[in-house]
């Protein structure tokens, strides 16, 4: 029989009843060039997708391979009705419910320079995919690990969902669940570039 790991090393995985208990922050750190970059996440009129990916995560290259295909995960094909204020993603209507689908900013959150490949992560981001590097964020979401997501709602300020990121089509499904207050929708989700603020 096989001995029990110590409990000193084993890592929570978030889990809640109703609302997830993570506060909601924006995120700072470098982007793949080493700039300093921020993206407003809190206060902000649209949603946002963080993915704490990595680039030496086999569970991460399903989620790598769906961010850089035209489909990342169901982008509907439906007319452009303008951004929103500060998002890359236009909302859209679903062709079944018409219900508008709110828009969502995908970004993808890797540890600092130091602990990952940055060529790799270079290889691995699609173009105009927002990447920042921050183990302060890895921090102040509670994330031990890729891959995980998180789902913040901008104009609420609050964690909308948050788990473990098995697949895409997966984390698609958490978001729709998300939304369903807002009517049952599936979500827009379009990887943009990451605004750089002073």
């Amino acid at each position: 029989m096989r001995g029990r790991p110590p409990i000193g090393r084993l890592v929570a995985v978030p889990t809640y009843r109703g609302t997830p208990a993570t506060a909601a922050s924006d995120v700072t750190g470098l982007d793949l060039a080493g700039r300093s970059v921020a993206v407003g996440v809190v206060s902000v009129p649209h949603w946002t997708l963080l993915l704490f990916l990595s680039s030496s995560c086999d569970g991460c290259q399903d989620i790598w391979r769906a961010l850089a295909s035209e489909g990342w995960p169901r982008v509907l094909a439906t007319p452009s009705e303008g951004p929103a204020a500060g998002a890359t993603p236009a909302a859209g209507a679903t062709p079944a419910t018409g219900v508008p689908a709110p828009a969502v900013r995908t970004v993808v959150v890797t540890r600092g320079p130091e602990g990952e490949d940055v060529d790799e992560l270079v290889r691995l981001a699609s173009p105009g995919l927002a990447v920042v590097m921050s183990d302060e964020s890895y921090a102040a979401y509670g994330v031990h690990g890729a891959p995980f997501f998180v789902a913040v709602d901008g104009a609420a300020s609050r964690v909308a969902t948050e788990g473990v990121a098995w697949a895409a089509d997966q984390v698609a499904a958490e978001l729709a669940r998300a939304f369903a207050g807002e009517g049952p929708v599936v979500p827009r989700l379009v990887a943009g570039p990451a605004p750089v603020e002073p």
